[in-house]
């Protein structure tokens, strides 16, 4: 094995070594989620997130699609663009995305280089201190290797996506340009609620002051709960069917 594998291995034993909620269930896993962890370790990170232009996506279906749609169009126009998914198919790399480049295993290496640090301080200082903000989770770190690769490759702007809900995400840290809801439906519902009014007040967490909102929530329920946060956030609102369309050609496929 050459020095390059062995590194390769190694950080991802340290990335694989932490919580994960994609993974498996923990006895704590809807008392974990809350922003302060990430906060802190982006901190101590520089706070990246600030020097990025960011459009935020979350919904039960279609976030994954919507941000790859974006990342191609905006691309075309020739612009850089990061783009953060969840969870990968193949490979951790995945994750994170310049225009359609995959990071490179050297690129994640020197990421965890980058992280690592404020990782284990914020693991020491919780075996010391109860009332730390606590050890860093997989997403969490993975959140913020994103953040700092896209700010350290100077793209023009990054596209996240949400990984569960949006109010308590480790996504939700930043202030977008512009906040995404692709669609409401029931899922996660021991975490994000049992109703679709519930399920859309945690999607809909995304939504910042003034900052426009794209909504392609058709159900009466959730899209009136979205409505109202936004209207509360002054956010401007642009929802299917109301203020635009979307039509897709037919295909015309036979067998």
């Amino acid at each position: 094995m050459n020095e390059t594998s062995e590194a390769y291995n190694n950080v991802l034993d340290f990335l694989y070594g932490r919580i994960d909620y994609e993974r498996k269930d923990t006895p704590q896993r809807t008392k974990g989620f809350k922003l302060d962890r990430m906060r802190e370790l982006l901190r101590r990170l520089g706070n990246p997130q600030d020097s990025l232009p960011i459009i935020h996506i979350a919904g039960t279906k279609g976030k994954g699609s919507t941000a790859h749609m974006i990342v191609a169009v905006l691309s075309a126009a020739g612009l850089r663009c990061g783009l953060y998914t969840s969870p990968h198919l193949e490979t951790l790399e995945e994750r994170f995305v310049i225009n359609d480049t995959i990071c490179t295993p050297a690129e994640l290496i020197k990421l965890v280089d980058l992280v690592s640090p404020a990782v284990s301080d914020l693991d020491k200082l919780s075996e010391t201190d109860k009332q730390s903000v606590g050890q860093p989770t997989f997403f969490e770190i993975t959140t913020a290797m994103a953040l700092l690769y896209f700010q350290r490759q100077n793209v023009d702007l990054a596209v996240l996506e949400v990984g569960l809900g949006g109010r308590l995400d480790s996504t939700n840290v930043c202030q977008p340009c512009v906040s995404v809801i692709t669609s409401i439906s029931f899922d996660h519902v021991d975490i994000l609620g049992n109703t679709l009014r519930m399920i859309a007040t945690e999607k809909a967490g995304i939504i910042k002051t003034g900052v426009p909102v794209i909504c392609g929530v058709d159900q009466t329920e959730p899209k009136e709960t979205i409505q109202r946060i936004a209207a509360d956030l002054d956010a401007p609102l642009w929802n299917i069917h109301d203020d635009f369309h979307f039509l897709q050609p037919a295909t015309g496929i036979e067998i």
